[in-house]
Order: C-alpha cells, then structure tokens, then sequence
C-alpha cells in the first residue's frame, strides 16, 4: 500500500507499507520491517521477531503498520503526515489483507527421514583406495623379482599392507550392515520442553530457552521460596550444555508445583547441593526468604520457617530491615528493634553479647570509607551490633531513616582509622556489663 506525503521541508515522499514474514526452515516465522520508502532507502525497523504460527506473524506485521499510521496522522516524532482520507484507505487494507491471508494455514510438506550418515563410509573408502594402490605396487614389484623367484623387501611389505587392508575392509563391512539395519534414534525431549508442556514454563520468543512461571496457587506466607521452589538453568547458560532443575530446598518436596514437575518429567527432583549447576538461582533462595519475611507482619512466619534459610542470612535481612524508613508506614522501619530482638532470640542467630557490641562498633563491625559513613558487615552479630548501636544513641537515624554514626562515635573512631577508614588501631578495653 503507497501513498504520497509532504514532509516538513514542503518535499513530496513517497511510502510504501508493507505486511511481510519469513517462512523459516524449523517451521518459525520470521517479520521484520513494516515501513520502506519506496527508493529502498532505508527500513523503518530492523528488528526481527519470531513466531510460531502464520497467524501471530501476520498480525504482529499488521500492527506495526497501524502503530506507524497512528503516529504519522498525529504527526508525533516523525517527519511527515498523511490526511484522514489516506489513512482510511490504509486502514481498510490492513484489515482486507490480514482477514484475507491470516486464516491461510500453509501446506506443510511430508516429513522426509533422511539416511542415517555413518562415517564408516567414508572409511571403507579410503581403505578401497589403499587397496588398489598396494595391488598396483604388488604388481610392480613382481617384475622386479630376483633371478632366483625371491621378492625384494619393498614387495614384502606390500603383500603384507594388503593384507591388513582386506581384514580391515571385512570388519568395516560388517559394521555398516549393522548401522544400515539400526532404526535411527529419537531425540529426547529437553526439560523445558516437558515443562512448558504441563504449564509450568514458557519460552523466551527471542532466545529460545525456557523459564519457569511463578507459582500461582495459596501459598502460607508471601516468601518467594514458595512462589519459586525450584531453580531452572537453561542449556544456554550451562557449561557442558544440559540443562538443570533443582529443588532448592529438600522440605519444598510436597510443593504442587514440584509435584506437577515430577509428574511431567517422570522422576524425584534432586536437592540442589553446593559446588552444583544453578547455584546462581539457588543459592538466592535461602537470603529471599530471610528478607521476604524479616518484617514486623511476617517476623512470626520468619521464626516458624527458619529452616529454610540460615543464621548468616537471617542475620543481614534483620540489618537491612532496621535500616530506612518503610513509607507504607510512615516514619518507621519495616522492622522493629522489638521484633528484631525476637527474631535473633527465638533463631539463635548469634547470643546477645553482653559488652554492647563494643568491639565491633569500635572495630571492624562498621566499615567507614570516604563518602561512605556506615555499611555493616555481611556476618553474624552485626544485627545485634546495629541493635545496641540504636539504644546506645552511637548510631542514629537520618531524615529519611538510614542509619549513621553519631558525631560522638565518628569522633572517638577518628583515631583509631587511617585516612582511608581502614585498618583498626587498637581498640579500648569496655568493661562487660552484667547479663
């Protein structure tokens, strides 16, 4: 469909819209762009997208038309406008050639087995060749026998290379009637495709690979673990090119989704195990958890379900969560000192040390850098440290709730760090207080 515009330097253009697709050779389709000015000069886009039916290509095409259509009547970003009464006729067009051209279903022709190609092959027949040429020397070096009927070394072991060859052409023949009469392989369904066929995955249009769907069903309480328990690697991200499918935790065993998988794939899915495939998904699961429900809603959920994750990660979601305002409640933390309390109480994640956590918020509990005045370190006792720090007024909130060092504090440390907020000098003695 062409129609003639006026850009705005007052030039007459000639455009062209076109609906185009590629039949690709795996039964895909294949569109690209919708707009060519008719010279050639240039695509309106380049990208390509891919689809599984006729249909879904058709319209895809179609609808990049209608979108280009739609911004050059408004005249939005581009550098011409066509009338209302080009735009009906293009309109019309679309909708006669998609109503046209989409219900055609094309003609896929018979699925033709080819051979099976052995390089056996290819072996008989070199041997074949290494044949003739041994018999060619045998021959020449019957004329050139001694007076006395003897053969010279070089005929010897011509004799003998021809005879090797033979036993090799008859063993190698045997094999290519047993390959000839082996019915060729099928191919094994991928994970993904098992899957995506009992609705738990779905395929990425552009690479391919599958991903799972999070699960949709009741779930006890709003941790991701639940939405996700288990964790998928696509072929394409894996070293050896198998594709992996873990449960990231051995109690997530009776989930329904992990039933449904097991159904569709027809074995037990195995706990994921350090040092394996998927540990850049799995290894996540256990911190999600932890920061899912270390909050003031969800901190009873955190304790009944700490089994799903670990002391160290419990630990950090309780830092993080004491640290910011959460807006959905004003001028509060998502997390209580209350409740934080109760939850590294009732976890055991670390005893309440009863020197107030001095030593580590005079030592290497905080790490103080240029342009960074508090970020406590990712281990054990560091909640307990920010816990002590808020009630000791050595740590305190800012406007928007993050947590600083007091002046009081960053005074007394000054000292004891280099100019780089590194390296600990030595640290003063606290006198512990009774438990």
């Amino acid at each position: 469909m062409a129609y003639n515009s006026e850009d705005r330097r007052h030039r007459n253009v000639n455009y062209d819209y076109r609906i185009e697709f590629v039949h690709l050779a795996d039964g895909r389709y294949s569109t690209s762009g919708a707009l060519y000015d008719i010279e050639g000069m240039f695509p309106n886009s380049s990208r390509k997208c891919l689809f599984a039916t006729r249909e879904e290509a058709i319209r895809a095409s179609a609808g990049r038309v209608m979108r280009h259509l739609r911004y050059a009547r408004k005249q939005t970003g581009w550098p011409h406008r066509i009338s209302s009464e080009q735009a009906e006729g293009v309109l019309a067009w679309i909708r006669q050639t998609v109503a046209r051209e989409a219900p055609r279903v094309r003609a896929v022709p018979p699925a033709v087995e080819e051979p099976v190609v052995v390089d056996i092959h290819a072996k008989i027949s070199i041997m074949e060749d290494r044949i003739l040429r041994c018999r060619k020397a045998v021959a020449r070096e019957e004329k050139k026998a001694t007076p006395d009927g003897g053969f010279c070394e070089r005929g010897r072991a011509a004799i003998a290379e021809l005879s090797k060859v033979l036993d090799m052409r008859k063993a190698s023949a045997g094999i290519v009637d047993v390959v000839q009469k082996k019915a060729p392989r099928k191919k094994k369904p991928s994970i993904g495709s098992l899957l995506a066929a009992a609705g738990l995955a779905l395929v990425d249009r552009y690479t391919g690979d599958h991903y799972l769907v999070e699960w949709d069903g009741e779930i006890p309480n709003p941790s991701s673990v639940n939405r996700n328990p288990m964790s998928y690697v696509p072929a394409s991200e894996c070293d050896d090119g198998r594709e992996q499918l873990w449960l990231v935790h051995e109690s997530l065993a009776e989930h329904p989704q992990v039933t449904l998988a097991e159904a569709a794939l027809g074995k037990r899915l195995e706990v994921w195990t350090r040092g394996s495939l998927g540990r850049h998904r799995a290894t996540k699961a256990s911190w999600r958890h932890a920061m899912d429900l270390a909050d003031d809603d969800h901190f009873q959920d955190l304790i009944d379900t700490a089994h799903l994750t670990t002391p160290a990660d419990i630990d950090s979601a309780v830092t993080l969560h004491l640290d910011g305002w959460d807006h959905r409640k004003g001028r509060k933390p998502a997390l209580s000192i209350k409740n934080a309390r109760r939850i590294l109480d009732e976890i055991g994640a670390g005893c309440e040390i009863h020197s107030r956590s001095r030593e580590l918020i005079y030592g290497d509990g905080l790490q103080v850098s240029p342009g960074i005045e508090y970020y406590p370190r990712n281990r054990i006792g560091v909640a307990w440290m920010v816990i002590h720090g808020l009630e000791d007024g050595l740590l305190i909130r800012e406007r928007d709730g993050f947590i600083v060092l007091s002046a009081a504090l960053a005074e007394a440390r000054a000292p004891m760090w280099d100019s780089k907020g590194r390296k600990p000098a030595e640290i003063p003695v606290q006198p512990e207080s009774s438990p």
